[in-house]
């Protein structure tokens, strides 16, 4: 008959593959052919990059996220849970998308698409496999990196036409950047040359 014999591994100094052995009172130690323990990495992100404008509210990114040893429950992007926390982001915008760049054992690169956030802050982006590996949670092989999301003031960036006859009624469209999306005219004021204009 079978004995079940529970314990926990050991810390190791590395990863790799060790043998296991056991030995009852003074007899001989025995082992069974394949009776191998192997010690994994724990994944790590090595690089998360913003591709192009950076994160900013109201203004959607994409970002470039590295991992290395990712698990080897994930042969594609079915077997991963992306999830932001920390800023609030634009309903409207959709769910957050990610994709497999490049998949190996050692490593996993995934382009995150974040919608636009309403504020700035710090996002958290959280990245894990939906199974683990007999004996691991899917927790303990998740990993997470920081995002900053930096507000910065609405700024004019063009008016056309720039000029107007002295009498007005020139329509003037404002080109801005950095302002909340607007659904009405009416959240919005205006003003030119201290004028309150109607938009």
């Amino acid at each position: 008959a079978a004995t079940l014999i529970s314990t926990k591994a050991p810390q190791s100094n590395g990863t790799g593959t060790v043998t296991v052995s056991l030995q009852c009172g003074t007899a001989l130690a025995v082992w069974q052919r394949g009776a191998f323990l192997e010690y994994i990495e724990t994944p790590s992100i090595v690089d998360a990059t913003v591709q192009g404008e950076a994160c900013e509210p109201y203004q959607g990114c994409r970002l470039v996220v590295t991992i290395r040893s990712p698990s080897a429950t994930v042969a594609d992007i079915t077997h991963l849970s992306v999830v932001l926390s920390g800023v609030a982001l634009q309903e409207s915008a959709g769910a957050t998308r990610a994709q497999i760049l490049s998949l190996s054992r050692s490593s996993l690169t995934l382009l995150v698409v974040i919608p636009p956030p309403i504020s700035s802050g710090n996002m958290t982006i959280r990245i894990s496999p939906l199974t683990a590996l007999p004996g691991f949670t899917p927790a303990q092989l998740a990993v997470s990196t920081i995002l900053e999301i930096v507000g910065r003031t609405p700024l004019i960036r063009t008016l056309n036409p720039a000029e107007s006859l002295a009498t007005g009624g020139a329509t003037v469209e404002v080109h801005v950047s950095g302002f909340a999306p607007i659904s009405a005219s009416s959240d919005v004021s205006l003003s030119l040359g201290g004028v309150s204009v109607t938009p």
